[in-house]
């Protein structure tokens, strides 16, 4: 739904992807150079408030987020509820070095003060440099485990990505310090009070 690759370093803030089932892949697809990971620029955008719906039971509903390729790139405040998959993957051994230094992140590729809600949160391998959920639950912060408790997310025709009055993210976003992004305090991509994707956004599938 959000794909990145060769180099971009864009901002955004707000972005809501849902999957019909039986369509699409991943949520987030990052990477920075697929004939070369170390290549420059490299990819290292900074995203904020972002809600990242999958369709559960479906084989075609993979990875909510996945980081590959050498990608760096900070991610704050999202919700990633529903993949079949996982909710977190991180592939290939220029994005692991990116992201840490010997036992300390080094700030390339972070995720923070996110909320993932899978039957499997994140994809352990073999090869993998460092464990996923150390990334997640230790090395980061913020993270937590838990359902985000959106109204009606996974509602193909009339779906409400809203966090109910009972949510964990109606408050407590932690917004980079940096004046592109809008000074908020939920997490995820839509206000729980204002609902900025009705009147002009259709879930009637084309």
């Amino acid at each position: 739904n959000l794909d990145w690759t060769d180099g971009w370093k864009g901002k955004g803030q707000f972005f809501v992807s849902q999957q019909y089932s039986g369509f699409g892949d991943n949520g987030i697809e990052a990477d920075n150079n697929g004939d070369d990971n170390a290549a420059s620029p490299r990819s290292a955008p900074m995203l904020s408030n972002l809600t990242l719906i999958g369709s559960p039971g479906s084989s075609a509903s993979d990875i909510g987020i996945l980081l590959r390729e050498g990608t760096a790139g900070n991610i704050y405040n999202a919700i990633v509820t529903g993949w079949q998959d996982s909710c977190l993957d991180i592939d290939h051994s220029e994005t692991f070095s990116n992201a840490m230094d010997s036992d300390e992140l080094t700030g390339a590729l972070t995720l923070v003060n996110s909320i993932l809600d899978c039957d499997n949160p994140w994809n352990e391998e073999e090869d993998d440099l460092f464990s996923l959920s150390d990334f997640v639950e230790e090395l980061n912060e913020g993270n937590s485990q838990e359902n985000p408790k959106l109204v009606s997310p996974f509602d193909i025709q009339n779906p409400d990505f809203r966090p109910d009055s009972s949510s964990p993210a109606v408050s407590g976003a932690l917004i980079p310090d940096d004046p592109f992004f809008e000074k908020v305090d939920f997490i995820g991509g839509v206000d729980p009070d204002n609902d900025w994707t009705k009147g002009w956004t259709t879930g009637s599938m084309n």
